[in-house]
């Protein structure tokens, strides 16, 4: 009888140090399949902004025609803004070197416009990755870009009050319709790809890691199974349980 207890600790004693040896074999694997990840999205994301500097490159000749706008919304909506940011602002930047007019003043605010129409990507993707909200994401987000890209005007020329804005943007407005109908064309040609986009991105994989790992240890507070809340959103279905009683064949 004395050696029962004894027995029982040194079983549960076992069991602990297995599963913490499971625990730390699946926290290794995690963070092997989150760097790779990682490094996956980092080198076809650089691939796709090879593409706009390319791009925008080719339709230099054709006034407010680029495709670095649409990729930037593109890649903020799908990807969200930490991927969108480098990748459009850095695309229009390096773009700069290979079209007319160079670099200049207006080289900020180009960049800057890139900025806040990858957010509107990002912004309107995480309300919804509906098709709606991704074409509203590309006129949006262009709007944005053209409002920042026309007070390079003011810059250049300088500020006399605002008739001088008025005037700028009005000036603007038909290379502004143009930027717009074209950046709403290549988002077309960009959803029409956007299963293979989306297959640049994982995060699946590690989300269902992470939800066995809280179903078998708990969920913890351990930074090592923290995801970007697109993954918890986009992904929020892996590993839900059906409803009891209910069937979907009739």
């Amino acid at each position: 009888m004395k050696g029962e207890p004894r027995q029982k600790t040194e079983q549960e004693s076992k069991e602990k140090s297995g599963q913490k040896d499971e625990q730390k074999t699946l926290l290794i694997s995690f963070q092997a399949l989150k760097q790779k990840n990682l490094t996956d999205i980092a080198l076809k994301l650089s691939i796709l902004t090879s593409i706009g500097i390319l791009g925008r490159s080719a339709f230099q000749w054709l006034p407010s025609v680029e495709p670095i706008v649409p990729l930037a919304i593109a890649i903020g909506f799908f990807f969200g803004y930490k991927y969108a940011l480098p990748a459009g602002m850095g695309a229009f930047y390096l773009s700069n070197f290979f079209v007319w007019g160079w670099q200049g003043p207006w080289t900020l605010f180009q960049v800057a416009g890139t900025g806040a129409a990858a957010l509107a990507g990002h912004a309107l993707g995480r309300l919804s990755q509906s098709k709606y909200s991704f074409f509203s994401a590309a006129v949006i987000g262009t709007v944005f870009y053209e409002i920042l890209a026309d007070l390079s005007w003011l810059w250049l020329f300088g500020f006399f009050g605002i008739t001088s804005l008025q005037l700028a943007f009005v000036g603007s407005l038909p290379f502004s319709a143009i930027h717009i109908a074209s950046s709403f064309g290549f988002a077309m040609v960009i959803y029409a790809f956007k299963d293979k986009i989306l297959e640049l991105n994982r995060e699946d994989i590690l989300y269902e890691l992470k939800v066995f790992a809280g179903r078998r240890f708990g969920s913890g507070d351990s930074s090592f199974w923290k995801l970007p809340r697109s993954a918890d959103n986009r992904f929020r279905i892996f590993g839900r349980r059906k409803p009891a009683g209910k069937s979907h064949n009739r």
